[in-house]
């Protein structure tokens, strides 16, 4: 007699904006998905008037399909917002949200990454731990992150945190906050902010950031000195592409930014810092007549 046991095969949930998916909302997806599945979101524009919910799920992928067009969660409501509570194991990439907070409570060993914050929408995590933040842009969202409640193991890398000026809760205008707890924060790009780095963790490791241009300081840290100058952490304007970053969504950098790859100005060995690379292109120069000259000015 042979016994033959069952295999639990992993699933995934395709969401798509018309609603023509296997499930017909990002919310449905993530209620039906079990351990091991993965919630794929098409491009397109989603709005919500409430809170989407991640709870109690495990070893989880929620990913923005992004190849044709941003993957945008637009919140309509003031609870409007997406939240991940009491589940392990989960990844979050992809996507672009606006309006829409990012809310982290008793969670942990999470990704967050490659997604974009905007308009009112920060990353706020809750105790838990094992937790990774990485490779997003948060712009525009009174605050950036922010961690609270003696959070531990929280690595934050490779960020770009900017315009972040009041307006959505305590503490407004603040690109990283944290609060006690162990925290790794390095390689980000942190400017134009009201404040940058403001910590009262006992354990915290920072280097090779670029904090620059905070309208009241850069940083405000209880348990640790300024680190500006040590450890590849660096003070200077970082050079985006764009000459108004936050409104064309150029962060690319310049070929001589201090944030480029070989261009540290004190010569430690960051790679990248901030989430992109150098990228602003040429313009390209083309052969012309006198002739054709002087008819582009009508003569």
């Amino acid at each position: 007699m042979f016994l033959v046991s069952g295999v639990a095969h992993s699933k995934t949930w395709h969401v798509r904006q018309d609603g023509s998916g296997n499930a017909p909302t990002i919310q449905a997806a993530i209620d039906s998905s079990i351990t091991g599945d993965t919630v794929l979101v098409a491009a397109g524009d989603y709005t919500t008037q409430g809170l989407i919910m991640c709870s109690q799920k495990h070893h989880l992928t929620i990913l923005g399909e992004d190849a044709t067009g941003p993957v945008m969660i637009r919140g309509t409501a003031n609870q409007s917002g997406f939240m991940l509570d009491s589940s392990e194991y989960v990844t979050l990439r992809g996507f672009t949200f606006s309006n829409c907070p990012l809310d982290v409570n008793w969670a942990g060993q999470l990704v967050i990454e490659k997604n974009t914050f905007k308009d009112l929408s920060p990353i706020t995590t809750t105790s838990g731990g094992g937790i990774e933040i990485r490779d997003n842009l948060v712009c525009s969202c009174g605050y950036g992150i922010y961690c609270g409640d003696a959070g531990t193991g929280i690595s934050i890398h490779n960020n770009v945190i900017t315009v972040n000026r009041g307006a959505a809760g305590v503490p407004d205008g603040c690109g990283i906050c944290l609060d006690l707890g162990s925290f790794t924060i390095y390689n980000n790009i942190i400017t134009n902010n009201i404040y940058g780095i403001v910590s009262i963790a006992t354990t915290l490791s920072l280097s090779c950031n670029d904090v620059w241009g905070n309208q009241a300081f850069n940083y405000d840290l209880t348990f640790a000195p300024d680190p500006t100058g040590t450890n590849g952490n660096i003070s200077a304007d970082p050079q985006f592409c764009g000459v108004a970053p936050e409104v064309s969504g150029n962060f690319y950098l310049q070929s001589d930014s201090p944030c480029a790859p070989g261009n540290h100005p004190e010569g430690p060995i960051c790679g990248v810092i901030g989430r992109y690379d150098i990228g602003c292109g040429t313009t390209a120069v083309k052969a012309a007549t006198w002739g054709k000259m002087k008819s582009l000015f009508g003569r």
